[in-house]
């Protein structure tokens, strides 16, 4: 089956500790995909990396046409919110959105 995400040996260090060491994963096409772990444990990091808001320290992130997450260019192809949506409720949508742009 085919994968839309893989993971390869993904590190991610801040001041020489490692947040998330050497991760590997993949997810099908199709499938549901959850991060399941206790407080503190990296899942937040991992989505901030596969969504281009934060670079790996090492490691590889291929999307679906198998070619390697290379810059804002690839995180333009990907959505992500982490926690809560950074909006604004007295503002239209977009007027929200023009606001990072």
């Amino acid at each position: 089956m085919e994968h839309i995400l893989k993971i390869e040996a993904l590190t991610k260090q801040y001041n020489r500790h490692n947040v998330i060491d050497n991760v590997n994963m993949s997810v099908q096409a199709g499938a549901i995909y959850g991060l399941i772990g206790r407080n503190a444990t990296g899942k937040t990091t991992i989505l901030k990396i596969i969504g281009g808001l934060a670079k790996p320290s090492s490691g590889k992130i291929c999307l679906s046409d198998n070619t390697e997450q290379n810059g804002e260019q690839d995180a333009l192809r990907i959505g992500v919110l982490i926690e809560q949506a950074g909006i604004y409720p007295d503002m239209s949508a977009r007027q929200n959105l023009n606001l990072y742009n």
